[in-house]
């Protein structure tokens, strides 16, 4: 799949979805440029935290397919984890509830009507992130962080320093893996091309 950052939820449809030109993405399975032809679409479920509370919305996700290799990618929206129905914005504005304003699970879980489940799912995941995140911080802010320090300290870098959208294309760039996904993450060769190659439509 492709992730494109240069897009959302909110124009995905008109730049994405709805586009029937040339496509400029690179193939992260063949390295192939403009080799890409329209394949099929699926509808895709995805979590957003509003005003302390989940809501669920659908979008239609294009499919798009390689003529040089025969392989089909899913072209993602920015705020979009692979394999995860819950937005980036979602996760993160949990993980700072938790770990700088210093919330418990039971009272983020009570307030926002999001089950203790679920937010032990993001802890763990920021978890298994943890040192590569510290990794990529010290390169790209030069900041004194170790793998010592703690999960406060880290939350409050990225929130500090990025937006959403900003934190994940230099994460997903430098690491060659989506923040928060887990599925491939053992696999040497980049299971997710971050896409900053779509050009829209004039």
């Amino acid at each position: 799949m492709i992730n494109d950052y240069s897009v959302n939820f909110n124009n995905y449809n008109e730049n994405v979805l709805n586009y029937y030109g040339f496509w400029d993405y690179i193939c992260p399975s063949c390295n192939a440029f403009h080799s890409f032809t329209r394949h099929a679409t699926y509808s895709r479920n995805i979590c957003f935290l509003n005003s302390g509370k989940i809501e669920e919305h659908k979008i239609n996700i294009l499919r798009l397919l390689c003529n040089s290799c025969g392989r089909t990618h899913a072209i993602l929206p920015a705020d979009t984890v692979p394999y995860l129905i819950y937005s980036f914005s979602c996760v993160f504005q949990v993980l700072i509830k938790h770990f700088v304003d210093e919330q418990s699970v039971l009272e983020i879980s009570n307030i926002n009507l999001i089950s203790f489940q679920v937010i032990y799912l993001f802890i763990k995941r920021f978890i298994n992130h943890f040192n590569p995140c510290i990794t990529f911080l010290r390169v790209f802010l030069a900041v004194q962080l170790d793998f010592t320090s703690s999960f406060k300290d880290v939350i409050s870098t990225i929130a500090k320093n990025f937006n959403y959208v900003d934190f994940q294309r230099k994460y997903s760039n430098y690491s060659k893996l989506a923040f928060f996904m887990m599925r491939n993450q053992n696999i040497l060769s980049k299971p997710v091309h971050i896409g900053s190659y779509f050009k829209p439509p004039t």
